[in-house]
């Protein structure tokens, strides 16, 4: 039985709100500055993470997020 990778096709807006509590979660972007960008734009926080998976399932083959069986 071969391991499935995770794929953008297959993730929740609740899971990514979950991870955002974990400190490790998109280290490599400057917390606060997540935070203001989506407060300058005025959109709730789950419609911001919704459009942003949208965007990336959209190009998931592209981007090698697709994933496996």
């Amino acid at each position: 039985m071969c391991a499935r990778q995770k794929s953008i096709l297959d993730l929740e807006v609740d899971s990514v709100k979950r991870r955002m509590k974990d400190k490790l979660f998109a280290k490599g972007v400057f917390a606060r500055g997540r935070a203001q960008g989506r407060r300058r734009t005025g959109v709730p926080l789950e419609e911001h993470i919704g459009f942003c998976i949208a965007a990336l399932r959209e190009h998931a083959d592209a981007l090698g997020l697709r994933g496996t069986l």
